[in-house]
């Protein structure tokens, strides 16, 4: 992550406001929630460049991100966009630099060139491209086309949900539905090989009008889920990888945030797999960040470790901002988290009473909490950084312990 940037003349504006994506199950956010994500593009920023944002951010929160060398200076973040005109640099590039791409940014583009009279690159590429990539059906089919690994199953519509199931529960006993559309492990079922747990599988898929494509898997026990962060270089065409962390999945195959390193042993051909399918994109128009998410499983019968395909994030994803803040202050691991606060709080009563646990730069480690205002609608996004991976979840639930769990934070 520290060389993603195209060079020191290129100024990013940051637009990572993850209202763009289409309605979907899983988002985690209210439309207030999703502009205040925004803020999360602070831990890719250096102090010279853009971030824009919904709402001011807590002044107190930008000072304690300077004093870490992190973020814009508090001048370039930017609620209106007409501010940017005096703050960028004549003799540098302009990269608008979004969550995602869609008509929304190429339009926020094009009026960012027209205020400022020159040329503005816009990183992500395609949207078209994006729309049918991030489908997960979409991303099954080039994956076949490519040799990379999936699980086994099929691509139904809902009224073969039924006989597909049946088909899939053989291997295992257990398969998985997924709906074509969805974030963060919503539009997932698990169904086990027995008659009521199919008829309730079959009642969740036929009260749903967010799908109407459904893969039907195998479900195998899963040892990883690992996220491969891959970057697209925009002027010299360079394919690499960035980082591999591993998704922290609840009870519900929900998404509940990142921990590095990857403890995954096929890490290798996971990375082989995400080139070859980062090729694809880039071949397609596509620039910048991608995310790829893999399972690593214990092959039944041999009990060898082995991986799968499951989605392709043709976007910046949660790992990113965590991946890059890790690089920026020289901490060896992280644990990232978010979850629902005992209540809202402000920045600086989370500072207060977690003082002893926030990010030390000397020691390298420590609580570094970020889109801080969600914090007042009582959600925290943090990433806990350590030595290693261990240290890192320690700090976790030292938080939990102190600084959560009974006691109050306003």
């Amino acid at each position: 992550m520290r060389d993603v940037r195209g060079g020191p003349d290129v100024i990013h504006v940051f637009a990572h406001t993850v209202a763009s994506l289409d309605p979907m199950p899983g988002l985690w956010q209210t439309d207030r929630e999703s502009d205040i994500l925004a803020e999360r593009a602070l831990l890719l920023a250096l102090s010279d460049d853009i971030v824009c944002v919904s709402e001011p951010v807590d002044a107190g929160y930008l000072e304690f991100l300077a004093d870490l060398g992190l973020g814009s200076r508090p001048e370039r973040v930017v609620v209106d966009l007409a501010a940017i005109r005096g703050l960028v640099d004549p003799a540098r590039r302009v990269v608008l630099n979004p969550y995602i791409a869609t008509a929304r940014e190429f339009q926020m583009g094009e009026t960012l060139a027209e205020m400022l009279g020159r040329p503005v690159e816009v990183l992500g590429g395609n949207p078209e491209l994006i729309a049918r990539a991030n489908l997960k059906h979409v991303a099954r089919a080039k994956a076949v086309a490519l040799g990379v690994p999936v699980a086994p199953g099929e691509v139904v519509d809902r009224s073969a949900v039924r006989d597909a199931l049946v088909r899939q529960l053989r291997a295992t006993g257990r398969a998985i539905i997924r709906g074509s559309r969805g974030a963060s492990g919503s539009a997932t079922f698990v169904a086990e090989d027995n008659a009521d747990s199919i008829e309730a599988a079959l009642r969740w898929a036929a009260v749903r009008s967010d799908n109407t494509v459904y893969l039907v898997e195998v479900m195998f026990e899963a040892v990883a889920s690992p996220n491969v962060l891959m970057h697209v270089e925009p002027d010299n065409g360079r394919v690499r990888c960035v980082g591999i962390s591993d998704q922290r999945l609840d009870a519900n195959l929900s998404h509940a945030g990142n921990a590095y390193p990857s403890l995954a042993i096929t890490a290798a051909e996971m990375i082989a797999s995400a080139r070859e399918l980062s090729g694809w994109l880039q071949s397609e128009g596509f620039t910048g960040l991608a995310g790829f998410d893999f399972v690593e499983y214990r092959e039944p019968r041999t009990n060898q470790r082995r991986q799968f395909l499951a989605e392709i994030n043709a976007r910046t994803n949660a790992a990113a901002y965590s991946k890059a803040a890790m690089d920026r202050l020289n901490a060896g691991a992280f644990v990232a988290v978010k979850e629902v606060l005992p209540e809202p709080c402000s920045f600086g009563a989370l500072r207060k009473r977690c003082a002893g646990l926030l990010f030390d730069p000397r020691m390298r480690r420590g609580m570094l909490p970020y889109a801080t205002g969600l914090l007042a609608l009582g959600k925290l996004y943090a990433v806990f950084l350590g030595a290693t991976r261990e240290e890192a979840a320690a700090l976790y639930e030292e938080y939990r312990g102190h600084c959560k769990s009974g006691n109050r934070l306003v």
